[in-house]
């Protein structure tokens, strides 16, 4: 109960890395005021392992974001969908491709289509729990390091590499 909330943001921000990060965080902390928490702000609040499943879990929407970059996502991404969280997350080319509509995705910097989706998600307990359990199924059927690992693996023996 101590770590319910409607909206929660894990992680920290640095303006050299994070371009927009700190205006997102200061919309989302304005919008949702004590429905919001901010996990990470400072190096002393680092979470992980069963704390931050239970942060995630008790989430009922998770907002994400990444640097910048084409084609980049942060492993946030599935360890925030593995845990359970639902992820909100800007578009990135072919992060689709990979998590389908497991992470709901928002236009980076337009907060207005931002704040419409996360109000959906959370006006919809139904719609949230689809989503949990996709994710959670998705994350456990093809994103964990045993897969990266086999992944590997098999490149390297086709690559001829490994004899």
């Amino acid at each position: 109960p101590s770590q319910a909330c409607d909206v929660l943001f894990v992680g920290g921000c640095s303006d050299r890395v994070h371009a927009g990060r700190r205006e997102l965080l200061a919309w989302a902390s304005a919008r949702y005021r004590d429905g919001f928490r901010w996990i990470g702000a400072r190096a002393g609040q680092r979470v992980w392992g069963r704390d931050l499943n239970g942060w995630y879990a008790s989430a009922k929407v998770v907002l994400g974001d990444s640097a910048p970059a084409p084609r980049y996502w942060s492993d946030r991404v599935p360890g925030t969908a593995g845990r359970g969280g639902v992820l909100v997350h800007p578009h990135v080319d072919g992060l689709a491709d990979l998590h389908g509509n497991t992470v709901q995705v928002f236009r980076r910097g337009d907060l207005r289509g931002l704040g419409v989706l996360i109000d959906s998600l959370l006006d919809d307990p139904g719609r949230r729990e689809r989503i949990r359990r996709q994710a959670v199924t998705l994350v456990r059927g093809r994103h964990l390091w045993r897969h990266r690992l086999a992944a590997i693996a098999a490149e390297t023996v086709a690559s001829g590499v490994a004899r």
